[in-house]
């Protein structure tokens, strides 16, 4: 009777059984441990970006390699960027890694990164678009045009999640998804452009990183994504339609 969906797309159309839909996010636990990956001395002076993730989005048909092309290009601009990297050893992620270390402001740790480790920069730095599951699915587009399947935000990832469960100064992409999850110009920075203009993304960050500005997110914000808020609403809906069966 109730569907529990991750996506952010309205997806009514595709509802023929005229189910309820419930939008429910991913989130993160509300009581892990904070801590910092081995490896690094979170003593050190901060770096102006953190970034935790891979780099390779070759399971895309356009900007497969816009991670790797908007670090550079802050690279490039001087700033002190560390990047997490759990993958980082594998084939095609060590050749993109070493294509970034021959700049001196870039420190790379193989390692998915602790929930402490987005606060080991100045800023948490989080590009959010999408790639497929497989190569195979490139051509697939489930309704959706090419500039929404990946430029948009159809669904939202768990590093988004970490960004806000780390209480980071973050930078994301402005969008409705993410203010949907409480994201305001208060509680975090934001970039306008999409990944068809790379070069004004990299300004746009560069410009945040230089005007020094914090934004942490607030406690309301921070709780209602823990998996702990999800579980209160999913809960709530259940026994709503268990009341209503019964009457």
């Amino acid at each position: 009777d109730i569907i529990f969906e991750q996506s952010t797309r309205n997806l009514e159309k595709l509802n023929i059984k005229q189910k309820k839909i419930i939008y429910t996010p991913l989130g993160f636990q509300h009581d892990f441990n904070i801590k910092y990956s081995k490896g690094y001395n979170q003593k050190n002076e901060k770096h102006d970006l953190v970034f935790i993730g891979t780099l390779d989005r070759s399971r895309r048909e356009t900007a497969k390699s816009h991670r790797l092309d908007i670090l550079e290009g802050l690279l490039k601009k001087n700033l002190k960027i560390l990047v997490f990297n759990g993958r980082g050893e594998s084939k095609i992620e060590k050749v993109l890694i070493n294509k970034l270390k021959k700049y001196e402001n870039f420190t790379y740790i193989n390692s998915f990164g602790e929930p402490s480790d987005y606060r080991l920069g100045k800023y948490a730095l989080n590009l959010p678009f999408h790639e497929l599951g497989s190569l195979e699915n490139i051509k697939l587009n489930w309704g959706m045009t090419k500039k929404e399947l990946e430029n948009q935000i159809w669904l939202v990832h768990w590093d988004t999640f970490r960004c806000i469960g780390s209480k980071s100064n973050m930078i994301t992409f402005d969008c409705k998804e993410f203010r949907n999850l409480g994201l305001n110009d208060h509680n975090c920075n934001f970039y306008k452009s999409d990944i068809e203009n790379i070069n004004t993304i990299i300004d746009e960050i560069y410009l945040i990183v230089k005007s020094g500005k914090v934004k942490e997110i607030d406690h309301e914000t921070w709780f209602q994504n823990t998996y702990l808020s999800r579980w209160e609403m999913i809960i709530e809906n259940i026994n709503n339609k268990i009341l209503n069966n019964e009457k």
